[in-house]
């Protein structure tokens, strides 16, 4: 399965888990701003600007990020815009799979890869599994809690634990790395 695949049905996944909500409109944040919002109708920041004049003119540089990608959404503007999920730059992953297997990279995704961006995360984050096919999920780091967002937790339709957030430098560079909490 290719991306585009994969985020259509991440898009329709997500729409059928969220669409629904009552009271505010529950709202993601990612980078392929096509697929996934349009297949699920939920609002949408996208985080390289594209469709977001003030990430395009204020967002984070990220030099090491493809031309068109280098401007990223500050997770500071995103907790202000209301951001429930932030996808980031989604993956899939096993659902058997063991969080502590993936999760450094999963926590680059969302982030989009932007040091300062990870800087801004908070030493303990609250990571979702949101299963999209039958032996697949996505990670999202839960920014700002949703009421609906805590029933589908509560009733198992997604996992969610704390992930602490560890930092550790060397004199050429930056390293996050990511522990479960049990």
């Amino acid at each position: 399965m290719d991306y585009g695949d994969a985020w259509i049905i991440t898009g329709v996944m997500l729409g059928e888990y969220l669409g629904n909500a009552r009271g505010e409109p529950v709202t993601i944040a990612l980078t392929p701003a096509g697929a996934i919002p349009y297949y699920s109708k939920l609002r949408t920041i996208d985080m390289l600007g594209l469709n977001d004049r003030r990430v395009a003119e204020n967002g984070l540089h990220a030099p090491q990020n493809a031309a068109g990608h280098q401007l990223v959404a500050p997770i500071s503007y995103l907790r202000d815009r209301g951001v429930n999920l932030l996808l980031g730059h989604p993956a899939t992953y096993d659902t058997a799979a063991d969080p502590r297997v993936y999760l450094e990279k999963a926590i680059s995704r969302v982030a989009f890869m932007s040091e300062a961006n990870i800087r801004q995360l908070s030493p303990v984050v609250r990571i979702v599994e949101i299963p999209v096919l039958k032996n697949k999920k996505i990670v999202a780091v839960y920014l700002n809690d949703h009421e609906h967002i805590d029933r589908l937790i509560t009733t198992g339709t997604f996992r969610s634990y704390q992930v602490e957030i560890m930092e550790s430098h060397t004199r050429k560079t930056f390293h996050k790395t990511a522990a479960v909490l049990e």
